[in-house]
């Protein structure tokens, strides 16, 4: 596979990702319970794992935004390493979302932001939901980005032969 059609499939996957992720996310949060209902006739247990299916938003997004970041990255280790940052600052994200974490982080942005930016982020740590599932979703999915990336050939740069 050459250079650029390895970016194209790189890309390609990461749109994709970034496509479930917002309609599972939209879907979920919903519908939890009748959109787990076709489920429940082909596995009971599958059919009563809601939190397994809030959490691929966290998976996808992962994924897309680690392939997007290490795709636009100059060589391919700094491409893994972007994308295991992306990995680190998701997991972050959602670890401030403990309540005990949230709170104080709601009590000292509420403060220090300015009222407009709070309105766009606060709920994030006001209304947001701790989930252990989403923590195992990022790095499910933090994986499979650096997979990916490590995997199909970067571009080569050839120097003009002029």
């Amino acid at each position: 596979m050459t250079g650029n059609k390895s970016v194209f499939w790189k890309i390609g996957v990461a749109g994709l990702a970034l496509t479930v992720a917002v309609g599972v996310y939209i879907l979920v949060r919903l519908n939890p319970p009748g959109l787990l209902a076709p489920f429940q006739v082909t596995s009971s247990l599958l059919g009563t794992q809601l939190g397994l299916f809030g959490s691929a938003p966290a998976l996808f997004y992962t994924l897309s935004i680690g392939l997007f970041i290490g795709v636009l990255a100059s060589t391919s280790s700094s491409g893994l390493l972007h994308c295991m940052i992306w990995i680190a600052v998701a997991l972050c994200l959602e670890i401030s979302q403990v309540p005990f974490i949230a709170t104080s982080f709601a009590a000292w942005f509420s403060t220090t932001l300015p009222d407009a930016v709070w309105e766009l982020i606060g709920p994030y740590w006001t209304r947001g939901v701790f989930d252990p599932y989403d923590l195992l979703a990022t790095v499910l999915g933090g994986a499979i980005a650096m997979f990916i990336l490590s995997r199909l050939p970067r571009e080569e740069k050839h120097a003009a032969n002029h």
